[in-house]
């Protein structure tokens, strides 16, 4: 008996900085991510990909990016997202949420808060980034406002090239390092 395999709707898309590529399962999008990045496509592996750009979703998710590229603030909660991977990297996926658009915060303050959530006293910061690392659906999951404590950019599955051009988008303070501020907007 064969099991049949889960399909998965892709489709690639030019962006201002950069190829991107949005998958879904008809109904939340399940990835977005930079052409060529680390972890490209990661979790599709054993899905049948068909190629669609014609998706109700996939028309939505690149009309709410033209909103962010144009340098609006868009409601990445008006899209729906399913995300797989294990409880913890969901609940730190949970918390890059809740860095707004415009501040950053340090994989440090990024582990304090899942730890707070959990009832914890502490979680590692590294493991905190390697979860980081592993977010499938850039930009909605705003994983690219997480700095080094000291300030830098620190790395990011796209380039810190792309992910200075994503902040600088959204207004966050940029030092020369290059590096961030902390900056919130109102």
């Amino acid at each position: 008996m064969e099991l049949s395999r889960k399909r998965i709707y892709v489709s690639s898309f030019s962006s201002p900085v950069g190829m991107m590529t949005v998958a879904g399962d008809g109904d939340h999008v399940t990835g977005l991510w930079f052409c060529g990045q680390k972890h490209y496509m990661s979790g599709t592996e054993t899905c049948d990909i068909v190629l669609r750009d014609d998706t109700e979703l996939f028309g939505r998710v690149k009309d709410w990016l033209g909103e962010y590229f144009d340098g609006k603030n868009p409601d990445a909660a008006a899209i729906p997202v399913s995300l797989g991977g294990s409880q913890f990297s969901l609940e730190v996926w949970e918390a890059l949420r809740e860095i707004k658009y415009g501040s950053t915060a340090t994989y440090k303050d990024v582990a304090e808060a899942v730890a707070r959530k959990a009832g914890k006293s502490r979680i590692s910061p590294r493991a905190v980034g390697a979860a980081i690392g592993r977010n499938p659906v850039s930009i909605l999951i705003p994983c690219h406002r997480v700095i080094g404590s000291d300030g830098s950019l620190t790395g990011y599955a796209a380039g810190t090239e792309i992910k200075l051009k994503l902040l600088r988008l959204e207004g966050a303070e940029t030092g020369i390092r290059p590096g961030l501020k902390k900056r919130t907007h109102g």
